[in-house]
């Protein structure tokens, strides 16, 4: 099954009153894995995730729940108040972010 990526919604837990922001995506550039792997405690679920962006936004390195969109309907969320995500940014000619994020499934 491929699953395209059309949004990500960024909420930044560093500031007050935030609110919901669209990242600026590059089309197509987006890819989300999920793996699972089974442990006697339950499922260790990792989500990774690699984009480019157009442009820069100040929120990138703030601690952050994402919202992934995707073109079928699906959403997924990377990132809670008590396990916030945090985003690794490099900058050349353009933005690249990534992010593993590690969760368990009971």
């Amino acid at each position: 099954m491929i699953r395209i990526v059309d949004q990500l919604v960024a909420l930044s837990l560093d500031e007050d009153n935030a609110e919901e922001m669209k990242l600026p995506l590059v089309p197509a550039t987006a890819s989300v894995t999920i793996e699972d792997t089974a442990e006697t405690e339950g499922v260790l679920r990792t989500i990774s995730l690699a984009a480019v962006l157009s442009s820069p936004v100040r929120i990138l390195n703030h601690r952050l729940v994402l919202k992934v969109f995707y073109c079928d309907g699906g959403k997924d969320v990377l990132g809670s108040e008590d396990l916030p995500l945090r985003l690794d940014v490099k900058t050349s000619d353009q933005i690249r972010i990534s992010a593993k994020y590690k969760t368990r499934e009971y």
